[in-house]
């Protein structure tokens, strides 16, 4: 080959490259434009993907045989590209008309999920056809370019060009996925990219038109070829060109399916957030093109690449079963990079991403190999180069969407990614044994097999073996969530409890077409968590869950029609339904498994799905949102944190701007917002996307690590009649405001407020960066500060300094709603955080403006009480107590600061009488058994947890009390066994989930001995589901049974 040719050959290469960097450029951007009105469902997704793979295949198809025709096929290359160009600059433009046709159509037909799915897909495939039409074309005609009909030239230069797009779609993936999306914005990056596509147009024109000379598909009688004289190479059987062109369509479909399926696994460890899928996306299509690169040679016998493909099916399926064994580990390693203290963001996420490398680069090697040799194994040789090389493309993208449609919609979903990845191994196992099957009729088909035609098939065997015989990883393991809940310091012994969540129980868990969704139980609370993370629960989120309903429902005068974001437990739900006068509630939720979960939260959410008032959409919250017809009263936005990849979509201005439109004129939104592992500034941005369009907004809070905005189009008024009827007796609300936000009268909701407008626009000015549908910067800011230092006090007391700053000491009061002296601070300094350094003097200020009130001088001790302040509280207590003698909860704390000061005389006579006063009793009987097994009388102790046992019901006001786990723990371990054993019945019968009631009552029946060891053995038996092993529970049991 003459230096000339190799050089046109580099440059070209070097287009090539860059040409793939901007379909990946495309590609990802286009599925985020589409998004926004065909929503982020993982069937919108898919059908968009499949879309673009469709457009593709159809390019190489049509174009390859197009390319055989052309004189110049490399002067065709560059008008593609320029074509491609023109259309990713207008593109923007195109999905925005598109957008707003299928919008329109989806309102009048209101279709199910599955022709909603076909609509989908046929709107992507008409506005995707174009673009992916060219691009798919241009492999197969660069590829005719250079190898002319030379059909020995075929797999050299198929692998070359397809190799260089491929990884140069590397560098587009992690250059959309890093730095584009969040610093530059679709819509320039996406013109950008277009200006980028002319130019590689018009240099690859300015390449072919230096003369007939120069264009590198000169025909192979010139004298640049007189040096490599074709090699005769037979064609390969047309039984064999058949099968070569079913396994690069399977190999394509195993490809497709491995990638959805690791993904699947994979966010469960490193978190589900952009850099996560960008990651796994960059190794995959990295092993892919390297893979190829590998692939380069010249025409081989057919039994020659046989052999080899052979060979790749079963190295595949081999790499890919060793991941088996391996993500068992993972999430040991993803702790282990947490636990190092000097390690940045950006640390984290190499080092993440060189695991994710491990995983995924080796068997995408494997599948990068596979598709030239195959390519060149089913060609003809009769000089279509370009034809050829389209039939295998087009075959190769056919298996694509086989395996993202079959994968995404049915088998994650029906068996499960363990059960799915096996399937994949089934797959190159099959296709080992079908190749080597054919070396053997190739060769006559008599007698055994040769060494060279057993060997994939062992290869194949052991894939199956390694995946049908590893032990099964645990969900347990991989849903805890190592990379979000991971970051706290851990020794050797608490790293092994966290990895086996002991003392959990995992009650279900479903891998639905979204997410994986599993429910969690440890004695009295009950979790939902969503790919590992948790989004709500039936104690310790239920301020938040109830609130975010609540908040807009007071504000609003009479709402009838509302719109809920995120069904979750359920609680907010049931509390938007409790709402007296509503009449029709939508609630949109964007995963099935996740509402197949409810009945697991009935005690939070009392079957509100039953209710005909609740009306389930499952979508997309924008595309619901977008299509929905009539305004609704409320719209409360209640989604996952924004690191979650899609979920930023739910925080921009345009999302804002969508609600507004779709609320009545003096109707109200509430978006939740979080503190935690986010800087002041995330929250700044919310709040200035949503001040831009709604004139009038306010900040709430839950607890320091939650935040609720409101917005509305009027000024937002509290009315003291209106929130007095939702707290009255015999309101279905009543019991929300008590057990969950610790509320009983108007002005004590009233220290839930944070910020009105004043405040809103202080902090909206310190926004540090702009979050848009076009610029999704927050998507990527959250992300990082996953990874970052947790700063929940941090935040919220920046958010309290604001406050002060701005002087929004109270929202605006409707009517004649007056305060009394100090009202105001006792309101805030009973709903603050225990830990916020502005509560004691808030107390403090509101006894000095009501001196004589026993109610303010009960506020301050309790306030002293919760700082563990106990000498300076028990005054205060004891002075309450002269004015209200039978308060309940000043008893109770009066009796604990009295025991924590050691006069546990009078710490008992405190706690018994609040026992019996009501209130939170079981508190008090919790105590009471602590301090009577410390003093050896186990009987008492015992009565006394049991009445406490029989009495739980957590709730935030009511919480589960240590004090009951301490005490039942010492009974266990000090009382008779006919004493204690009444108790740990109790607590199975009373909290079926509560793994200290089995592990004591293993250990005493077992203590008891003779007859009662088979009771000890039921016992122990229920502790493998709380994460204890084997051998622990025989240390328990073991000696009791040899007896």
């Amino acid at each position: 080959m003459s230096a000339a040719r190799g050089a046109r050959r580099a440059a070209f290469g070097l287009l090539f490259f860059l040409s793939g960097a901007a379909g990946l450029v495309y590609e990802l951007i286009w599925i985020r434009e589409l998004n926004q009105f065909f929503g982020s469902t993982i069937h919108s997704v898919t059908t968009v993907v499949a879309a673009y793979m469709g457009g593709l295949g159809l390019g190489a198809y049509i174009l390859g045989r197009r390319a055989d025709r052309h004189t110049n096929p490399a002067l065709l290359y560059g008008v593609l590209e320029l074509a491609i160009g023109v259309f990713g600059i207008l593109s923007p433009l195109v999905f925005r008309g598109v957008g707003g046709a299928y919008m329109g159509l989806a309102r009048e037909l209101t279709p199910g999920l599955w022709t909603a799915t076909a609509i989908k897909f046929g709107f992507a495939f008409a506005v995707l056809l174009v673009p992916t039409f060219l691009m798919g074309g241009t492999l197969p005609i660069l590829t005719r370019a250079f190898a002319g009909e030379r059909s020995d030239d075929l797999r050299h230069e198929l692998a070359l060009f397809y190799g260089l797009n491929t990884v140069g779609g590397v560098a587009g993936c992690a250059l959309a996925g890093y730095v584009l999306v969040e610093h530059v914005g679709l819509w320039q990056s996406l013109l950008g990219t277009g200006v980028l596509n002319l130019a590689l147009g018009a240099t690859a024109i300015s390449l072919t038109r230096g003369g007939h000379e120069g264009a590198p598909e000169e025909s192979p009688s010139t004298a640049e070829y007189a040096t490599t004289p074709p090699t005769f190479v037979p064609d390969a059987a047309p039984e064999t060109r058949r099968l070569a062109i079913w396994l690069i369509g399977l190999t394509a479909f195993a490809s497709l399916l491995y990638e959805i399926a690791w993904t699947r696994v994979l966010v469960l460890v490193v978190g589900s957030s952009t850099y996560a899928f960008t990651t796994i996306l960059a190794c995959f299509l990295l092993g892919i093109g390297l893979g190829s690169l590998v692939a380069i040679g010249r025409g081989r016998p057919p039994r020659d690449l046989l052999v080899r493909a052979a060979f790749i099916q079963g190295g595949i399926g081999v790499l890919a079963s060793l991941l088996f064994p391996f993500f068992r580990g993972l999430p040991v390693y993803i702790i282990a990079t947490l636990q190092v203290p000097f390690l940045s963001a950006t640390d984290l996420l190499v080092l993440h991403g060189l695991a994710l490398a491990l995983v995924v680069i080796p068997p995408a090697v494997g599948m990068g190999l596979a598709f030239p040799i195959l390519a060149e194994l089913a060609a003809q040789r009769t000089g279509r180069t370009g034809s050829e090389t389209g039939r295998a493309y087009f075959a190769n993208t056919l298996g694509s969407i086989a395996g993202a449609v079959l994968t995404g919609f049915l088998l994650i979903h029906w068996v499960g990614s363990e059960r799915t990845l096996v399937l994949g191994v089934a797959s190159n196992a099959a296709a080992a044994a079908l190749i080597a099957w054919r070396l053997h009729q190739e060769r006559g088909g008599a007698g055994t097999l040769s060494a060279v035609e057993r060997t994939p098939i062992l290869l194949g065997a052991l894939a199956l073996t390694i995946a049908l015989f590893t032990p099964s990883w645990s969900h347990r393991l991989l849903d805890r969530g190592p990379a979000i809940y991971g970051h706290d310091k851990m020794t050797r012994a608490e790293l092994n409890n966290f990895l086996r969540a002991l003392g959990a129980e995992q009650l279900s868990f479903e891998e639905g077409w979204n997410a994986a969704v599993s429910v969690w139980r440890n004695g009295s609370t009950t979790w939902l968590k969503t790919n590992g993370k948790a989004d709500a629960s039936s104690v310790a989120d239920m301020n938040t869950q109830v609130m975010v309903g609540l908040l807009p429902a007071a504000a609003h005068a009479a709402p009838k029609r509302a719109f809920l974001v995120g069904f979750g437990s359920g609680a907010t739900a049931r509390t938007l339904a409790d709402v007296p006068g509503l009449e029709h509630l939508d609630v949109v939720e964007i995963e099935r498994a996740v509402l197949r979960a409810a009945p697991l939260f009935a005690e939070v959410n009392r079957d509100v799905l039953r209710d005909p008032r609740v009306h389930v959409i499952e979508d997309d919250a924008r595309s619901a949102l977008q299509l929905a017809g009539e305004r609704y009263d409320l719209i409360v936005s209640e989604p996952s944190n924004p690191w979650v990849a899609g979920i930023a979509a739910l925080f921009t201005r345009d999302y804002f701007r969508i609600a507004a439109l779709h609320l009545k004129d003096d109707g109200v939104f509430a978006q939740w917002v979080q503190t935690y592992r986010v800087p002041p500034g995330v929250i700044a941005v919310v709040v200035a996307n949503l001040r831009r369009e709604f004139p009038h907004v306010e900040m709430w809070y839950a607890n320091a690590s939650d935040l609720i905005l409101l917005g509305s189009r009027r000024p937002i008024r509290w009315d003291r009649a209106r929130l007095e009827s939702l707290m009255a007796v015999g309101s279905p609300l009543r019991a929300s405001f008590h057990d969950w936000l610790e509320v009983e009268r108007p002005s004590e909701f009233l220290g839930h407020f944070l910020l009105g407008e004043l405040g809103m626009e202080r902090l909206a000015g310190q926004a540090p960066f702009t979050h848009t549908d076009n610029l999704p910067a927050l998507e990527f800011v959250a992300a990082r500060g996953l990874l970052g230092v947790s700063g929940i006090g941090a935040t919220f007391d920046s958010l309290i300094a604001i406050k002060n700053a701005a002087g929004d000491s109270l929202p605006e009061l409707a009517g004649d709603w007056r305060l009394g002296p100090g009202e105001w601070q006792a309101a805030y300094a009973a709903a603050l955080p225990s830990d916020s350094r502005f509560r004691r003097s808030l107390a403090e200020l509101a006894l000095e403006r009501a001196p004589h009130d026993p109610e303010r001088r009960g506020l301050l001790g309790h306030v002293l009480f919760d700082a563990d302040e106990f000498r300076a509280a028990l005054p205060h207590l004891t002075a309450a107590l002269l004015e209200r003698p039978d308060d309940p909860q000043i008893l109770l704390e009066a009796g604990l600061s009295a025991s924590a000061l050691g006069d546990r005389a009078a710490g008992r006579a405190y706690l018994e009488r609040a026992r019996d006063r009501g209130g939170d009793s079981v508190y008090a009987m919790a105590v009471l058994a602590e301090t009577a097994t410390g003093a050896g009388d186990y009987s008492r102790a015992a009565a006394e947890a049991l009445r406490a046992i029989r009495g739980l019901r957590p709730t935030i006001a009511t919480p589960f009390p240590g004090a009951l786990a301490n005490a039942v723990r010492r009974l266990v371990s000090e009382a008779p066994p006919e004493v204690v054993a009444p108790v740990v019945e109790a607590a199975v019968a009373a909290r079926p989930s509560w793994d200290l009631g089995y592990q004591g009552g293993a250990f005493v029946y077992a203590r008891w001995g003779g007859e009662h060891c088979r009771r000890a053995a039921e016992f122990a038996s229920e502790l493998p589901r709380f994460g204890w092993t084997n051998r622990e529970v025989w240390s328990l049991v073991g000696r009791c049974r040899a007896r």
